[in-house]
Formats: C-alpha cells, sequence, structure tokens
C-alpha cells in the first residue's frame, strides 16, 4: 500500500469519528433540553411552575393551556 493511501485512509477514519462524536453530544443536549420542558411560567406571578399542575404552586392561580 503506498503511504499517502495510508494518511489519507486515517483522516478519513478520524474526521468520521470527530463527526460522530459531535453528532452525539448534539443528541446528547438536546435529550436534556427536553427535560426542561416539563415546566412552565405563571402567567400572574411568573413563577416557575410544574406543567402537569392545574395551578399554580405559588399564587394558586389556573395556568393557561399552551
Amino acid at each position: 500500500m503506498d503511504p499517502s493511501t495510508v494518511c489519507l485512509s486515517v483522516f478519513v477514519a478520524l474526521i468520521s469519528m470527530v463527526a460522530m462524536f459531535r453528532i452525539y453530544k448534539m443528541n446528547s443536549f438536546r435529550i436534556r433540553v427536553v427535560g426542561y420542558r416539563s415546566q412552565t411560567m405563571c402567567h400572574a406571578c411568573h413563577a416557575i411552575t410544574a406543567r402537569a399542575e392545574a395551578n399554580c404552586q405559588h399564587c394558586g392561580k389556573p395556568l393557561r393551556a399552551v
């Protein structure tokens, strides 16, 4: 095998691994961001409240449906 072919193959393999690692990191970040969607903000007092709640945990006012 020609040394230039070996170098090119190694270079392509390294670039592929870097690309796969970046895609993995983007997907793991996306999964963490989805977890924050379980919260909403009360429109009356601007407190952060769980989306599953019907009323604000701080002031007791009903939350609007998004």
